[in-house]
């Protein structure tokens, strides 16, 4: 029953997409183009790409302190097993 009602939502937005045709769908890219190009979105842009580079230099740290850590353990792990034990 899904499926049948996906496919034929698909038919409906095939047929009304076609009945609106070339002139409507350049009509649409032109203003979102012009929405992308916009001062105020291409600023916020700019703040979301410097956020992400935060982060992500912050995740970088975090996961080399973790293999550090993580290495350091297995070494400390390695070197008790070699070691004869006290008794």
């Amino acid at each position: 029953m899904k499926k049948l009602v996906f496919i034929i939502g698909l038919i409906v937005g095939y047929v009304l997409g076609a009945r609106a045709g070339r002139r409507r769908y350049d009509q649409i890219a032109e203003k979102a183009k012009n929405v992308w190009e916009s001062t105020s979105v291409q600023h916020q842009v700019g703040k979301a790409e410097e956020s992400l580079k935060t982060v992500a230099g912050m995740a970088g740290d975090a996961a080399l302190d973790g293999v550090k850590n993580l290495t350091n353990r297995v070494i400390d792990s390695k070197k008790s097993l070699r070691e004869p034990s006290a008794k």
